[in-house]
């Protein structure tokens, strides 16, 4: 009879523990899943973006295998269902500008020289004060580089386009 009551209670015991750990447990809600699925998406941008690393810089080319710096945005942005077209002046009309400290991997940075756009990169990493891109540069194809720390890309910055502005 002891041994029935004892097994009845350590039923009864992992039936509770099983019960509260269940009301306990955080609930996804669907702004966890926008969060984990625009993640998701941002990370697959720059996985991808990154597998182009070494392709060769050619004047108007979208690729495969060659790009110009908008047609690898381009090229890699359609991977993912986000359709953005054109130069980088006309890539950065189709966008929100954030602020920079607002950027995340995944977001577009757009490069200014004598008053007009004339460059663009992806976003691939974000640390302290370094924004590390991939772009398509004409003197060294697609690479990832810290534009932060380049003498030649940090003076003509201009704005960061938002990933998410892209999608809506």
């Amino acid at each position: 009879m002891l041994s029935n009551y004892f097994s009845y209670s350590s039923i009864l015991l992992i039936i509770g523990i099983v019960f509260l750990s269940a009301c306990s447990a955080p609930r996804s809600t669907s702004i966890d899943r926008t969060v984990s699925k625009t993640s998701n998406l941002r990370q697959d941008i720059v996985d991808f973006a990154k597998q182009q690393i070494g392709d060769k810089y050619k004047y108007g080319a979208k690729g495969p295998n060659r790009f110009d710096c908008s047609g690898l945005v381009s090229y890699v942005y359609k991977t993912q269902d986000v359709l953005i077209k054109g130069s980088a002046a006309h890539m950065f009309r189709q966008g929100k500008a954030i602020e920079t400290s607002e950027a995340q991997p995944g977001d577009l940075i757009f490069y200014r020289k004598k008053g007009r756009i004339f460059h663009v990169s992806i976003i691939s990493e974000i640390f302290n004060d370094q924004f590390w891109v991939i772009h398509s540069t004409s003197s060294r194809g697609v690479i990832e580089e810290d534009v932060m720390s380049s003498s030649y890309w940090r003076p003509m910055i201009y704005k960061v386009i938002s990933l998410k502005s892209l999608k809506e």
